[in-house]
């Protein structure tokens, strides 16, 4: 049972299958004057309308990347402001970010701290929908408002919830990635309000603001993974959550909005030991990012919120199931329990 959605998750039956027809039978290059590019450009167009609709955006807003880490490098590296972030972002957007708004300990951000800074001066606030690793919402409309009021620039990485979760996002960029609602790996796409400076030149593609052939298939099964709208779990992660919770874990950001998805629990037992557990006996969850794996350092998300520990987090797909997460853990639990005891 596969349990690490947030990391990336598969692609359905008719997503693969519309990726095939867009590599065998629409292969010509979008950019092409003649009657198979356009045939071709229709198919991304239309993807980019899917898009555009579920944001509640114009078409001509989307814009195609690889991916959101190459979106949020897009509008951060390329801002003519200081760029803010609050302390629990992805390192995408950290990476580009000057300063840092602390978070609660549920990890959700301080509104009057962030009010505060910007009435200092302007600046591009960067805060995420919805979080990877513990999977808390943040308060998204609240923070528009305030960008707003202090004639801020709003960036939202929405990769988690976009796809997953019906909110409205109201930002001057957005920036979201096929991969994790069960898109091809390597698109994505980057919403702004006015045109963008532009990333790469020598090229006319993406109205001159993104040069290179259009990657047409990825982009095809970008708008067909949204086209199926498929349903996030929600009472199977509760099932799975109950029992943590009747086990003794601590559930990180249990009393806050969170993805339907996505819980982080904390035990006693140091969560890469159960991560392993739970994959011999055929569960694959993780600690935390995919982005992170293979650090030993904790995790920034977890300082932020002032919690110690190596959780284990589960995120479901449409397909997931909690019964064998359930029999895996507690057989972990229990074959451990020698060593060590729940929080």
């Amino acid at each position: 049972m596969y349990l690490d959605h947030n990391a990336t998750s598969p692609m359905s039956p008719r997503v693969k299958d519309v990726l095939y027809s867009a590599m065998s039978e629409t292969w010509a290059n979008p950019s092409s004057p003649h009657s198979l590019g356009q045939a071709a450009c229709a198919l991304v167009e239309h993807s980019r309308r899917v898009i555009g609709d579920l944001l509640e955006v114009p078409a001509k807003w989307v814009y195609f990347t690889s991916g959101a880490t190459e979106g949020n490098a897009w509008v951060l590296a390329n801002a003519t402001l200081p760029v803010i972030a609050s302390a629990v972002e992805h390192p995408s957007v950290l990476a580009w970010a000057s300063e840092t708004i602390p978070v609660n300990g549920d990890g959700v951000i301080d509104l009057d701290v962030l009010e505060a800074r910007l009435q200092g001066g302007p600046a591009l606030v960067s805060v995420m929908a919805a979080n990877n690793e513990i999977g808390i919402l943040q308060p998204i409309e609240e923070i528009n408002a305030i960008c707003c009021r202090q004639e801020a620039l709003f960036h939202c990485d929405a990769t988690q919830l976009f796809g997953r979760y019906p909110a409205r996002i109201n930002a001057d960029f957005i920036t979201v990635s096929a991969h994790k609602l069960g898109g091809p790996r390597g698109v994505g796409a980057m919403v702004a309000k006015s045109p963008p400076k532009a990333l790469l030149q020598g090229g006319k593609q993406e109205r001159g603001a993104r040069a290179g052939t259009l990657n047409t298939p990825a982009i095809v099964g970008f708008g067909e993974a949204l086209n199926e709208q498929r349903c996030w779990a929600g009472d199977e992660r509760k099932k799975l959550e109950d029992f943590c919770v009747q086990q003794g874990g601590r559930v990180i950001g249990a009393g806050t909005a969170r993805l339907p998805n996505t819980f982080s629990v904390l035990f006693d037992i140091p969560g890469d030991l159960l991560v392993t557990a739970l994959d011999l006996n055929g569960v694959q969850a993780s600690t935390g990012s995919a982005c992170a794996s293979g650090a030993t350092a904790t995790s920034h998300v977890l300082e932020a919120c002032g919690i110690e520990g190596v959780p284990v987090r589960f995120s479901f797909g449409p397909d997931s199931k909690a019964e064998p997460a359930i029999q895996a853990l507690g057989a972990a639990l229990d074959k451990m329990g020698e060593s060590y005891s729940c929080v």
